[in-house]
């Protein structure tokens, strides 16, 4: 299987977002590197975040997570990092190397998210 390479994106990582490289090999996070790459066939996100799948997708719930009330908002990282430990899927809810390759590709537009690609296990699902 070869690698899949997402370039010149925002990564959402564990204690800070910065600009860089993601390799998903096997399924899995096979490195997460600083700036761009050169690779051909490397998808060129534009500057769009990256962030781990979530565990929960339903809309509302991912909301009160987000913003529990008025005047309260959570960063997404601890949003989706918290499902994942709690269900016990330790290999989910990360961008890391060796976690399971579950991203959400998105940009955003007047304060909204837009989703523009998904990947489970590495493999492009939408």
């Amino acid at each position: 299987m070869r690698d899949t390479v997402l370039t010149n994106a925002r990564l959402i990582l564990a204690g800070e977002v910065r600009r860089g490289t993601l390799v998903m090999r096997d399924g899995s996070i096979g490195a997460i590197d600083d700036g761009p790459s050169r690779v051909p066939g490397a998808i060129a996100c534009e500057g769009d975040h990256l962030a781990p799948g979530l565990v929960e997708l339903h809309t509302d719930n991912l909301e009160r997570h987000l913003a529990p009330r008025p005047g309260v908002d959570r960063p997404l990282r601890a949003a989706i990092a918290a499902p994942a430990s709690a269900a016990g899927l330790a290999d989910r809810g990360r961008l890391a190397p060796g976690a399971r390759a579950d991203v959400i590709r998105f940009t955003e537009s007047a304060g909204a998210p837009i989703l523009r690609g998904t990947w489970v296990q590495g493999c492009r699902a939408a």
